[in-house]
């Protein structure tokens, strides 16, 4: 499990280098990513009972901690910048505050 928690951290760097290689198609690269996501469990799903060996699996959970965490990473993140651009928020002080803590 700690595996899983160390590749969420350099998902949102890694998503975030793709989407800039796809000319900033954020929702394309989450989606393949997520894609990618479900290939992975279902293969973790079948052979973490079937004998696939300990190191194989840690490395899976690791891969999976990389598509989970980036785009989890990247939604935010834009939400964020994407609420702060927002004309209703500029010139507020309170508002870009709670848009910059979320």
């Amino acid at each position: 499990a700690v595996l899983y928690s160390v590749g969420m951290m350099p998902g949102g760097i890694i998503v975030g280098y793709v989407s800039d290689l796809f000319g900033g198609r954020r929702a394309v690269v989450i989606g393949v990513f997520m894609c990618m996501l479900i290939v992975f469990l279902g293969v973790f799903a079948v052979y973490s009972e079937a004998g696939l060996s300990p190191g194989a699996l840690l490395v899976m959970l690791g891969c999976m901690g990389i598509l989970v965490g980036g785009p989890n990473n990247i939604i935010t993140s834009a939400v964020a910048a994407d609420l702060a651009s927002h004309p209703s928020v500029l010139g507020n002080n309170k508002s870009l505050g709670t848009v910059t803590g979320l």
